[in-house]
């Protein structure tokens, strides 16, 4: 695989972790408020909440998925910069690699 694509595998995997945080702490706030709610009240807060029409949610839904392939690009730059920090490429002119990693081996 390229480091570019490892970079992004791992950037979706560390958003992916952020958001269910995310998600998990807003569904668990959300009951509790529901909780404390009539039966009245719990109906006509439940019916503000859904009442979108189609057009409002696709705008919200591109700009989600907008800042997700931004903040999945800008966390795939800065890992893959690491990466290349970390073990460095070697350069394509010569077939030798940059760092000796036999020389490291336990044998």
């Amino acid at each position: 695989m390229k480091r570019r694509t490892i970079a992004r595998v791992i950037a979706a995997i560390l958003l992916s972790y952020g958001m269910a945080f995310m998600v998990v702490s807003s569904h668990k706030s959300e009951l509790a408020q529901y909780r404390a709610l009539s039966h009245d009240a719990l109906l006509e807060t439940l019916a503000k909440k859904h009442g979108a029409d189609f057009s409002s949610s696709f705008g919200e839904s591109l700009l989600g998925v907008g800042v997700l392939v931004a903040l999945i690009e800008l966390m795939t730059s800065i890992i893959q910069f690491a990466i290349n920090r970390i073990v460095p490429q070697h350069p394509l002119d010569s077939a030798e690699p940059a760092v000796d990693l036999t020389a490291s081996r336990i044998q």
